[in-house]
């Protein structure tokens, strides 16, 4: 299937879903939100994936939702009331957030940049996550007055460490458990 947003590969049993839009660090549309629901769906119906990577096209992985009015004429998600951004976020970031977390193989975001907002919430749903030096991870969503996404994904009690290690000028940046300040 042909995207605008994404670009979406399958190879030796390993999908990779590519943020697309690099010239706006990867931030997301209402388009780009589908496409991603439905390569998710595609994916998930595919017996011979065995592995999800997410990663983002240019120097972002994704810095959250595209403020600008997007096509179609919805409104700025900045002069939206917070209670319209809300419904907005569930409509859409979440399902996304819920699609990944859905999987039932391992995913691994491949952090090249900026993860903000959103780009914040998908990365933390995955499995893994491996990011380079240039990696950045922001909550994005107090400006806007609402509580960010992510905390949905922080939520799960399996949660508990947060390890960064440095080795070979990469970042692995790994949420794990059940032993709450362990590091191993």
């Amino acid at each position: 299937m042909a995207y605008q947003d994404i670009i979406v590969k399958k190879e030796d049993n390993i999908a990779t879903i590519t943020f697309n839009r690099p010239a706006a660090l990867n931030a997301f549309t209402t388009t780009t939100m589908t496409e991603v629901a439905q390569a998710l769906e595609d994916i998930a119906d595919d017996g011979d994936i065995r592995v999800l990577i997410l990663t983002g096209a240019g120097r972002a992985f994704c810095a959250g939702a595209d403020v600008r009015v997007e096509k179609g004429g919805e409104r700025e998600i900045g002069e939206m009331r917070p209670e319209l951004i809300r419904q907005h976020l569930r409509r859409t970031v979440q399902k996304v957030t819920q699609g990944i977390r859905g999987l039932e193989i391992p995913t691994i975001a491949m952090v090249n940049g900026p993860a903000a907002g959103g780009g914040f919430d998908w990365c933390l749903a995955c499995d893994m996550r491996i990011g380079s030096e240039n990696s950045r991870f922001k909550v994005a969503f107090t400006s806007l007055a609402v509580i960010d996404v992510a905390v949905g994904a922080l939520h799960e009690a399996t949660l508990h460490v947060v390890v960064i290690c440095r080795c070979h000028g990469a970042s692995l940046f790994h949420l794990s458990g059940p032993r709450r300040g362990s590091l191993s």
